[in-house]
């Protein structure tokens, strides 16, 4: 099994959405994963932090349609995978939309 297999497996057509090849690739690439290399059980992590960036990528693109096709899914179901996944690996998702720069990281003078 290749990397695109195992992240294929984790966002299947089971929520009722479809999505292209180049979705997933781009996901295995962001995380620093080679779409063709062999699934490793050390690389689980780093498919679910993919499977993550594509539910948030679905969960944005509420009613998705592309000429004559249109995807309806289940919204609870989506989002309860994705945070089965965000618990299963500690991402805190309110850290995660912080924005770096507002965050204090050293102590005050005054």
């Amino acid at each position: 099994m290749t990397n695109l297999e195992a992240l294929r497996a984790n966002i299947s057509s089971v929520h009722g959405v479809v999505l292209k090849e180049s979705h997933f690739v781009k996901a295995l690439v962001d995380v620093g994963l080679n779409q063709d290399a062999d699934y490793a059980t050390g690389n689980e992590r780093d498919i679910d932090i993919a499977s993550i960036k594509l539910y948030d990528a679905i969960l944005g693109g509420a009613g998705l349609s592309e000429g004559g096709v249109s995807y309806n899914y289940q919204l609870s179901g989506l989002v309860v995978a994705k945070k089965a996944l965000e618990k299963k690996w500690g991402i805190n998702q309110e850290e995660k939309d912080e924005d770096p720069k507002n965050k204090i990281t050293g102590e005050s003078v005054w």
